[in-house]
């Protein structure tokens, strides 16, 4: 994801500071802040993309090994939770598309962030109406989040509808565990993964990377990339 530089002031050498409020650390758990610092100390500083995915996934302090943090009680409302429409819409075109491709009795369901699990649950509604077969698929979640493991198993295992379902960390993980075609929705999944970024500097594209800026972590000016992988 390249950024243009020049708004921000930037300072010739590669470790300066991007301009701006009191650094990143504020926004972290501290325990969390204090662990990539001594990493980045060690080792130096770290990409964007690794900085986000320790904000998201770390196990004792990523956002979303957190209980909940969806619905009005949370951080944010994704479609399932405002209408089951929405799921029984998705739903329909899967069945759709399993009938389409001849109802193979050895696929997989699969799901890449499931959330609290509403989505697959009105999904599996909707096909316990029009595609029973589907409801007996085996279901595998992408998921890191253990208290959203949890809370996906409770609202997707109802007593009228249950199967056999696995959570698993990694995409590799999760098609390794699959033999056959697999069905598959992600629903706000791709715009929270972790994404390295470049930014211009002194025409040439650099890696923006997290580094320790007057005691606090802060974006600096990484290693310049060659213009054909930026």
């Amino acid at each position: 994801m390249p950024a243009d530089d020049r708004w921000r002031g930037l300072y010739p050498d590669a470790a300066a500071p991007d301009p701006g409020p009191a650094g990143m650390t504020a926004g972290v758990p501290t325990a969390l802040a204090d662990r990539l610092m001594r990493r980045i100390q060690e080792d130096g500083p770290i990409g964007v993309d690794t900085f986000m995915a320790a904000c998201l996934a770390d196990p004792q302090g990523g956002y979303y090994q957190q209980a909940d943090p969806f619905g009005t009680a949370g951080d944010f409302i994704t479609a399932p939770e405002i209408s089951g429409l929405f799921g029984e819409m998705c739903g329909l075109y899967l069945a759709h598309i399993y009938d389409l491709a001849g109802s193979p009795e050895d696929a997989a369901i699969i799901e890449l962030g499931p959330g609290r699990g509403t989505l697959m649950r009105d999904m599996r509604h909707v096909w316990s109406q029009l595609m029973p077969a589907m409801t007996s698929l085996p279901l595998h979640f992408l998921e890191t989040g253990h208290a959203l493991r949890r809370l996906q198993a409770s609202t997707v295992q109802t007593d009228r509808i249950r199967t056999a379902a696995s959570w698993h960390d990694d995409i590799t993980d999760l098609l390794a565990a699959t033999d056959g075609p697999v069905f598959g929705i992600a629903n706000e999944f791709f715009d929270a993964l972790p994404v390295a970024q470049l930014i211009r500097h002194d025409g040439q594209w650099h890696q923006r990377q997290v580094g320790i800026l007057d005691g606090r972590l802060g974006f600096t000016i990484g290693p310049s990339v060659p213009e054909d992988v930026a």
